[in-house]
């Protein structure tokens, strides 16, 4: 009898949350993505560690060297970022400078060809037209 009432309550529950959900988010994917960050509250996610639990700060700490969690070091954060942030982001947190000193040795373990072939154009191309932006 208790597991048929906690079915119907979970389904109950369910149903509820449904409605609420229509009303107060649009279903385009960027605002209910909006929502539930909202909802999550301070501790960001960034979107490319969904299989890990690290919030930003953690992230940001480990991308800095200034953390070790088991084998998630510099070298880990760095090609986790370059492999799946957004361009703005990896300059915002990695920088001009550390990518083009440490690209040739995170750069044999990116797999996607085309974000290797953007990376190795813009190692190369900084140093020679912007060279301002190459030193800390």
């Amino acid at each position: 009898m208790s597991a048929t009432i906690s079915r119907v309550s979970l389904y109950e529950a369910l149903i509820h949350l449904g409605q609420f959900i229509c009303k107060n988010v649009s279903w385009h994917p960027p605002n209910l993505y909006k929502e539930y960050n909202n909802y999550m509250g301070p501790a960001q996610h960034f979107s490319y560690l969904w299989d890990y639990d690290l919030d930003e700060t953690q992230f940001r700490e480990i991308l800095a060297g200034r953390r070790v969690l088991g084998r998630l070091d510099r070298d880990w954060a760095a090609r986790r970022l370059l492999e799946y942030a957004p361009y703005e982001e990896i300059i915002r947190l990695l920088g001009f400078p550390d990518l083009i000193a440490n690209w040739p040795r995170w750069r044999v373990h990116i797999r996607s060809k085309s974000r290797k072939r953007g990376f190795d154009f813009l190692v190369k191309w900084l140093p020679e037209k912007h060279p301002e932006v190459c030193h800390k």
